[in-house]
């Protein structure tokens, strides 16, 4: 790489690095864009089934497209409809219990889509919570840098 082209590259990555924190300020809770498509019945639902699996965490409305977000609305109504038949209550009202055994029904259900919508459920859940800052600092010890440097220990030959 010759100077100019690095003194370029250089330069508009410190120009980014100066703008970014005001642009970022600007940023409120009443100026970001509204972007979930659930409402707040199956965002309900969601939290209990995501809790029941592994306690605590969505990301279906950035990552995937309208149909999917629409089917994974449509796999969250079967869960609800699938509780109220077997409880007679709906998913939310249930057990821990109910709401495990509900799970279950679902994930042994034969139809596709149901299957395809719990696979993604559980899926989402667990990457959720090993990317959470529990799991990194508690369960899998993760290091910024592996391999520190301890100068006060000998070297073995």
């Amino acid at each position: 790489m010759d100077r100019r082209s690095a003194l370029q590259s250089l330069s508009l990555t410190l120009g980014g690095l100066i703008t970014l924190p005001a642009w970022a300020n600007g940023w409120t809770a009443e100026n970001m864009p509204k972007q979930f498509f659930l409402n707040n019945y199956q965002e309900g639902i969601l939290a209990e089934a995501v809790e029941t699996i592994i306690p605590k965490t969505v990301m279906i409305a950035d990552c995937y497209e309208k149909t999917d977000q629409a089917n994974f609305a449509k796999g969250l109504e079967t869960v609800d409809s699938t509780a109220k038949t077997m409880f007679n209550k709906s998913f939310t009202a249930a057990s821990p219990a109910e709401r495990l055994q509900t799970l279950q029904a679902i994930e042994k259900s034969e139809d596709a889509n149901t299957k395809k919508f719990f696979g993604t459920l559980r899926r989402l859940t667990i990457q959720g919570y090993t990317n959470s800052e529990y799991y990194m600092t508690n369960v899998s010890k993760f290091e910024f840098a592996p391999g520190r440097y301890l100068g006060c220990v000998d070297v073995k030959k």
